[in-house]
């Protein structure tokens, strides 16, 4: 079925979490009310779905839980913050578009603020077992980052963009379901095993928006212009085809102008059907979300297994 990036949640916990990213920064400073639009407008309600559902399907309450939701969605505004600053002139990154709208200084701070505001957020919770995970989450979206900015951006393989996109994007969805775990008084094999599920369901979601993102001339320049690695891209110039065919595709892309890459790079995504070989990737990734539940002896969550088993490339970042 196609992927409704509403649909995973229902309209109260929609209005709650959405009611906590608001509640939690103070709104009288300067160009914090419009961090919030852009939290909220980048609000993923899977990601929030998957903290509530996992708590609920182990017999938990939710009650103050659309706290911890929200705070997901201050980290993930705050990765792209610190991400899409402008670096080193040397560096493959340009400028970008958070930077774009508050300037690179303004950018750090204003990310710095909603990590301050998510640990206090959680410290007031009152679990230190949800603040430890959140604190792990952190320092693994810094360590995806560094990742993310190191080296060239053709010589990404797919076994490089995975542990990348585990430790930044996926890890949010991981983290949730840890925390929605936590929260319902699972123990610790239970929370090892959801981690696993939101981990490899966040692997899918990105590999469906890398298929969006190269669908599109508009999109992909988007992307390549913040200098993002895209699966397809990954798949095509370092295991498709040929080994001799493959250094020959990345021989033609270095000498391409940076206008001209795009158009060439979406011509042989669609002439080598790579957007099919993504989704069989993908796949790989929701089967595997899938069989972490089963894991769980005697439990099963048929809502969690649906989010595993919806189409990401309808998602919505």
């Amino acid at each position: 079925m196609p992927f409704d990036p509403m649909l995973p949640l229902p309209e109260d916990d929609h209005c709650l979490v959405r009611e906590a990213i608001a509640a939690n920064v103070d709104q009288t400073l300067s160009m914090i009310p419009e961090v919030v639009e852009d939290v909220l407008a980048r609000h993923l309600p899977l990601r929030s779905a998957v903290v509530l559902e996992t708590c609920r399907s182990l017999g938990g309450t939710i009650q103050n839980l659309h706290t911890v939701a929200a705070v997901l969605e201050y980290l993930n505004v705050a990765a792209l913050l610190h991400r899409n600053l402008e670096i080193a002139e040397n560096s493959r990154r340009q400028q970008h578009e958070v930077q774009q709208l508050w300037g690179s200084e303004a950018s750090v701070l204003l990310g710095d603020y909603l990590l301050s505001i998510s640990f206090q957020t959680l410290t007031r919770l009152g679990n230190l077992d949800i603040l430890d995970a959140v604190a792990l989450l952190t320092k693994d979206i810094a360590r995806g980052q560094i990742l993310e900015i190191s080296g060239d951006l053709w010589s990404v393989t797919p076994q490089q963009w995975e542990p990348m996109i585990r430790q930044k994007r996926a890890g949010l969805f991981a983290t949730g379901a840890k925390c929605g775990a936590i929260w319902a008084g699972a123990d610790a094999r239970q929370q090892a095993t959801l981690y696993d599920y939101g981990l490899n369901l966040g692997v899918a979601v990105q590999a469906g928006e890398d298929c969006r993102n190269t669908s599109a001339l508009e999109t992909l320049c988007a992307a390549l212009s913040e200098g993002r690695p895209l699966l397809p891209i990954c798949l095509l110039l370092h295991e498709h085809g040929s080994p001799a065919t493959r250094e020959q595709w990345r021989s033609q892309l270095d000498s391409l102008s940076e206008a001209e890459k795009p158009i060439w790079l979406l011509e042989r995504i669609s002439a080598e059907k790579m957007t099919e070989r993504t989704e069989a990737w993908m796949q790989a990734r929701q089967d595997a979300a899938c069989a972490a539940l089963d894991q769980i002896p005697g439990w099963s969550s048929e809502t969690l297994r649906k989010f595993a088993t919806l189409n990401p490339l309808k998602s919505s970042t």
